[in-house]
């Protein structure tokens, strides 16, 4: 991670815009003995650390800030609750918390960065640079708008990051790994082993006869742990949101169509869209002579490549008039009547020649196709100030003793009764509720209150707005030891799967003999029944460690690793054992001078520098002994109650 800092030189810019620079490092570290320092700092701060606060407004950023990061890298949505599971908002308060030590101790070694300083490093940035080696200002704004952030804010940012980095590189320096460490390491992850293979069929372990009762009820009773019945709890539930209070069967046609009239452009049309490209002149003078050449017949794309401009830079691709960042430009391309090359105009950053590739005329869909959409918007709306003053009558009924299904029947509201639930939000039978109001939040909550307890509400926030969620815990069934008749049945599968497994293991450690006492693993095969393995022996090549080589589950390849090449073992798997012999065990020799010694000496400084920064972060946190206010932390990101994103 510290070669991010190393290459500042290349792509330190590009990589700081995006204000996790330091962050991402950061967040390996967590939180170093948080139990032990709670503190209930003011309601507007989420932690202290020496003389610098951590607000909730940035602790909120921050999470908005990785939740969005890590869903563009997953590619899907991430709920809350999903986030919380993941243990996103620990990850961001350390993140936040370990920033503040180092500017605590930057603080401490007065260190500062002049305007000077940043000003230096942006204008020496090379991908700020034109083709003729000056500072492209419109690069600059571009990776700003991009990054969403204010020129002030990036400045403000890299005042705060430059020092860290400093400290940073001075506690890790030029770590030089050892010849020994890097062969190693080397060994460790080049390495790649051949094996033959076969799997055992769980049929392989023939007839396996049921116990008798007492047979069973003693292996039972040794086990009795694992048959244990979770705390289960009944609730009833009451949610409401503008989504659920919407009804859009109650909107006139009259209003809908004045919505539709009012936003048809906006959000239920496509604005007229055109491939646009351009490029930037010096002067007036290089533009002209261009755009002469461009008119008797010369290739545009031709003219960039002797300019010695990348495609990306040139080509805006199809974009909308109000995507166009400068404002000369999308003039000149939005009014050309047709495709073609506008005349030079002075734009933000120079002389411009644009060319319009193509046109994608705007579309509006009719009220017809979105009517039922417009009544929801409609409905929606309404809906959200419904939420509010409902809250207030529910509370009111709630503060007179009133049931919770009365409240619900009086408002005309669905009540959800959930007759058993784990603190998993799984059911008897194991399965996971589906849509529960409140999600971990609701769990939580009511696992922690008891039967006639009076509940705050829960503040949880949906996809149209902000909504509540009350509940009652009706019932507890306490956690117990389930008697040999209520788990008998499942007592029996366990069982038998478990004598299966142990028929397979010793099946297994017969073969693995044979092996070693120099049978092939073809002739063993033969002498056994047909049925016993599941398909013919194969060579598994080219396994790396910590890999799924050749389909093998982690299990078989571990166990490849831990045995010497010639000599055979076997692993279980989810559906019978496998068994093997390795045939081959080989190592790439590391050769001075190669890009292999680079890269894993490479690695190796990065995993000493990030270990020996995260010995330093440990070692002043636990010196400032910061407090953490974990009400304040669960409000600002909308895990709690009191919060909601």
């Amino acid at each position: 991670m510290l070669q991010i800092f190393r290459n500042a030189g290349r792509h330190w810019f590009g990589k700081a815009i995006t204000t996790v620079l330091f962050g991402l490092l950061i967040l390996s570290f967590g939180i170093w003995g948080v139990a032990d320092w709670i503190a209930r700092p003011s309601g507007n701060t989420v932690a202290t650390v020496g003389e610098r606060t951590i607000s909730a407004q940035a602790a909120r950023d921050a999470y908005l800030a990785q939740l969005q990061a890590l869903q563009r890298q997953l590619r899907t949505p991430i709920s809350p609750e999903q986030a919380r599971a993941l243990g996103l908002e620990q990850q961001v308060l350390g993140q936040l918390v370990g920033q503040a030590v180092l500017d605590t101790s930057a603080d401490d070694l007065k260190l500062a960065v002049p305007d000077a300083t940043i000003v230096d490093i942006v204008m020496r940035e090379p991908q700020f640079r034109d083709s003729q080696g000056n500072f492209n200002r419109a690069a600059f704004d571009a990776a700003l708008q991009n990054a969403g952030i204010t020129e002030k804010a990036f400045v403000d940012e890299q005042r705060a990051v430059l020092p860290r980095r400093q400290i940073a590189e001075s506690l890790t320096g030029d770590i030089a790994p050892t010849a020994p460490m890097q062969e190693a390491f080397h060994r460790f992850v080049a390495e790649r082993r051949e094996a033959r293979q076969i799997t055992l069929a769980p049929q392989a372990a023939g007839t396996v006869a049921d116990a008798d009762n007492a047979t069973l009820e003693a292996w039972f009773n040794e086990r009795k742990p694992m048959f244990r019945l979770q705390e289960f709890r009944s609730i009833a539930v009451l949610s409401i949101d503008p989504e659920t209070l919407a009804k859009p069967e109650k909107v006139t046609r009259e209003a809908a169509v004045a919505r539709y009239e009012a936003d048809k452009e906006s959000r239920y049309g496509t604005p007229e869209t055109r491939h646009v490209q351009q490029l930037v002149f010096q002067n007036a003078d290089e533009a002209a002579v261009a755009r002469q050449r461009l008119a008797d017949g010369a290739d545009f794309t031709a003219i960039a490549a002797e300019r010695k401009v990348a495609e990306a830079d040139y080509d805006l691709g199809l974009v909308a008039r109000d995507a166009v960042f400068d404002p000369a430009v999308a003039e000149a391309a939005f009014t050309l009547t047709e495709p073609g090359i506008s005349a030079p105009v002075q734009g933000r950053f120079g002389t411009v020649i644009v060319r319009v590739v193509s046109i994608t005329p705007p579309s509006v869909q009719s009220f017809g196709e979105v009517e039922q959409a417009v009544r929801l918007a409609i409905a929606i709306d309404d809906a959200r100030a419904a939420v509010n003053a409902l809250h207030d009558r529910i509370e009111d009924a709630r503060a007179a003793a009133t049931p919770l299904a009365e409240i619900a029947t009086a408002n005309g509201l669905p009540l959800q009764t959930i007759s058993a639930v784990d603190s998993a939000g799984r059911d008897r039978a194991g399965k996971t509720i589906p849509d529960l109001p409140g999600g971990a939040d609701l769990l939580k909550a009511a696992f922690a209150s008891d039967v006639g307890a009076d509940n705050a509400p829960l503040r949880r926030q949906t996809s149209t707005g902000a909504g509540y969620v009350w509940f009652d815990v009706t019932d507890v069934a306490p956690e117990r030891d389930r008697t040999f008749a209520e788990a008998r049945d499942e007592a029996l599968k366990r069982w038998r799967d478990e004598a299966v497994a142990d028929k397979l293991s010793a099946t297994a450690g017969d073969i693995v003999a044979r092996l070693d006492k120099g049978e092939s693993l073809d002739d063993i095969v033969a002498s056994f029944p047909a049925g016993t393995f599941a398909g013919p022996a194969r060579t598994v090549t080219d396994i790396a460690r910590n890999s799924q080589g050749g389909g093998l589950p982690p299990a078989a390849v571990q166990q490849i690793f831990a045995t010497h090449k010639g000599k055979a073992g076997s692993a279980a798997l989810p559906e019978g054992r496998v068994v093997f012999q390795v045939t081959e065990a080989a190592t790439p020799p590391l050769a001075a001078g190669s890009p292999q010694v680079a890269a894993v000496a490479q690695q190796l400084r990065t995993a000493l520098a990030d270990d020996l920064l995260a010995e330093y972060i440990g070692k002043r946190q636990a010196e400032l002994r910061p407090t953490f206010n974990e009400q304040a932390l669960r409000a600002a990101i909308g895990a709690g109650p009191s919060g909601g994103l």
